[in-house]
C-alpha cells in the first residue's frame, strides 16, 4: 500500500482532478481498495513532480532577477518586478499554510490556546496578528525602523500574503529586504 500526506494547496492546483480522475479509473472494474491505493500513487507522484517544478521555476525566477538586479532600463525593471511577483507566488503557493500559528494548529486538531500567549488581551493568534497587530511585532517593526511602512496603506487590508505583495510593489529594494528580514525574524 501506498502511504502519502495530501497537501492542502494541492486544492489551488488546476491539473489535480485529472491526476485524481486518472487514478480513480471510473470505468475500470477494480476493489475500492486497489482504486484508493492507485489513486494515491498517482497523488504522490504527481505532487513530487509539482514539487521538483516549482523549486526549477523558483531557481529560474532567482537566476532571472540576479541578471536583471542591475540594469537600469524601463523594459528591465518591468521584467524583473513580473519575476519578483512570480517568485513571490510561486514561495506562497509551495509553502502555503506553513506557519503554525495556533489557528491552524486548531485546524489541524492540535490542541492549544488560540489566543497569542505574548498579548494581554484575548487577541486569536492568525497570521495578521502574528506578523503585524501583535504588539510584540509592533515593537520589533519599531525597532527595525520599519514603523512608517507598517502604518503604510499597503500594509491596512487583506492577508499577510496581500500585505507583503503591496509592500513589494510600494516600497524600495532596500526596504523591502529589511521587511523581509523582519518577517523572517518575527
Amino acid at each position: 500500500m501506498v502511504f502519502f500526506r495530501f497537501e492542502n494547496k494541492w486544492l489551488k492546483e488546476p491539473d489535480l482532478e485529472e491526476t485524481v480522475i486518472d487514478g480513480w479509473g471510473a470505468n475500470d472494474n477494480i476493489a475500492i481498495v486497489d482504486r484508493v491505493a492507485r489513486c494515491a500513487n498517482k497523488l504522490q507522484k504527481w505532487g513530487k513532480r509539482k514539487r521538483v517544478k516549482f523549486k526549477q521555476e523558483i531557481e529560474e525566477c532567482v537566476c532571472e532577477m540576479e541578471a536583471l538586479r542591475d540594469n537600469q532600463g524601463d523594459a528591465e525593471n518591468r521584467r524583473f518586478q513580473e519575476c519578483s511577483d512570480r517568485h513571490a507566488t510561486l514561495l506562497v503557493q509551495e509553502e502555503g499554510g506553513c506557519i503554525p500559528t495556533r489557528r491552524r494548529l486548531l485546524e489541524r486538531y492540535v490542541d492549544c490556546d488560540v489566543y497569542s500567549p505574548l498579548c494581554e488581551d484575548e487577541v486569536v493568534e492568525d497570521d495578521v496578528h502574528t506578523f503585524f497587530t501583535c504588539v510584540s511585532a509592533q515593537s520589533s517593526w519599531q525597532a527595525a525602523g520599519l514603523s512608517s511602512v507598517l502604518g503604510s496603506a499597503a500594509c491596512q487590508q487583506g492577508s499577510v500574503t496581500d500585505k507583503v505583495f503591496a509592500l513589494c510593489r510600494n516600497e524600495d529594494y532596500a526596504t523591502i529586504g529589511r521587511v523581509a528580514t523582519l518577517l523572517w525574524s518575527i
